[in-house]
């Protein structure tokens, strides 16, 4: 097994966030499929639930050993887009609103960067058989990670509101300026 999914499980099976989350984030940057990262932790969590099992360890240590697989999974940063509603709900919005993409992210990036299921294709089949594909494509998986950060730098940190705000605006508007309205 890699050296670093291996103190990912046990770092998972201590309940130790700081280095669960540093090596899960090292494991990340040395481009390790994502599919083979959850499986490190859930290997963690595996041995946390059979010990709790055999009462070898208590409800907190579950809990702490949970906070960091928790932890450790947000930085994965799976996104699926997914929105359903009435139809004459949909279609009412789809008239009146005039966007490219239904997905925040998408409307800032003026590109598709997360896979949007919408109405019919918000099927529970499609999104998992896409969410499984994304994760096992350390190719694709970069390319979306890469996309987000590039999303982030463009709504900066303080004031990201009214940056976002402004995104919409100017793509409701057409102009696909700086995301200022």
């Amino acid at each position: 097994m890699n050296p670093i999914l291996a103190s990912i499980t046990e770092a998972i099976k201590k309940g130790d966030r700081k280095t669960a989350t540093a090596q899960t984030q090292a494991a990340i940057d040395a481009q390790v499929k994502p599919d083979e990262i959850l499986s490190a932790l859930v290997a963690g969590m595996d041995d946390v639930g059979r010990r709790f099992k055999n009462n070898e360890i208590y409800v907190p240590e579950v809990l702490i050993a949970a906070r960091s697989m928790k932890e450790s999974m947000a930085l994965l940063k799976p996104l699926l887009i997914v929105y359903r509603a009435a139809w004459p709900t949909y279609f009412l919005g789809r008239a009146l609103v005039k966007l490219p993409y239904i997905g925040l992210v998408n409307v800032i990036a003026g590109r598709k960067v997360m896979p949007e299921f919408i109405q019919r294709d918000a099927s529970p089949g499609r999104i998992a058989a896409a969410a499984l594909a994304w994760l096992g494509d350390g190719a694709a998986y970069g390319a979306a990670v890469e996309a987000l950060r590039e999303v982030r730098a463009a709504v900066g940190a303080a004031g990201a509101s009214g940056r976002a705000a402004g995104a919409v605006l100017a793509a409701v508007s057409g102009n696909r300026g700086n995301g200022a309205a």
